[in-house]
Formats: structure tokens, C-alpha cells, sequence
């Protein structure tokens, strides 16, 4: 009877094992994939505050770009219109040199 009883207390063991080895192993993997989902939100964080600040760069710098492209094409109009009047200008006094 003894060995039966130690049999028994043996398979009980075994159950009792198997059953904490998997209700450890769940929660291991609980525990792993929450620490994985908040590294993971960490990354997404990472690479969108990155993504924000490289766009401002890019806009400063697109935005410097375009007032540079505006103040030349000003720039050409305004020396367009000088050109302009020192045309009327010249052909005036021409006129009035070569008409005496």
C-alpha cells in the first residue's frame, strides 16, 4: 500500500507540476508580450516625434526657399520697370539731340 500511496502522491505531483509550469508559462508570455507592446508604442513614439521634427526642418527650409524665389522674381520686376523707363528715358533725349 505504501508504494501505491507514493505512486499517487507522485502523479499528483506531476499534475500539480504541469498545471503551475502553465499557468507560469502564460503568464511569462502576458508579462513578455505587455513589456513588447510598451517597447513597441516607445519606437512608434520615437519615430513619429522624428518624423515631426525632420517635416518642420523640411517646411523652414522649403519656406526660405519660396521667399528667396518671391524676392528674386520682385527683384526682376522692379528692375523690368527701371529698364523700362530708362528706355523712355533714352529714346527721349535721343530725340531730342538728333532732332536739333
Amino acid at each position: 500500500m505504501a508504494q501505491n500511496n507514493n505512486l499517487v502522491t507522485k502523479d499528483y505531483f506531476k499534475r500539480e507540476l504541469k498545471r503551475e509550469l502553465k499557468n507560469f508559462e502564460a503568464t511569462f508570455r502576458k508579462s513578455i508580450n505587455l513589456d513588447l507592446d510598451f517597447k513597441i508604442q516607445e519606437l512608434r513614439n520615437e519615430i513619429k516625434t522624428d518624423a515631426q521634427k525632420r517635416q518642420s526642418e523640411i517646411f523652414d527650409k522649403l519656406d526660405d526657399f519660396l521667399k528667396e524665389i518671391r524676392d528674386s522674381r520682385e527683384e526682376r520686376e522692379t528692375a523690368g520697370k527701371q529698364i523700362a523707363d530708362h528706355e523712355t528715358r533714352i529714346v527721349g533725349l535721343e530725340e531730342t539731340v538728333f532732332a536739333q
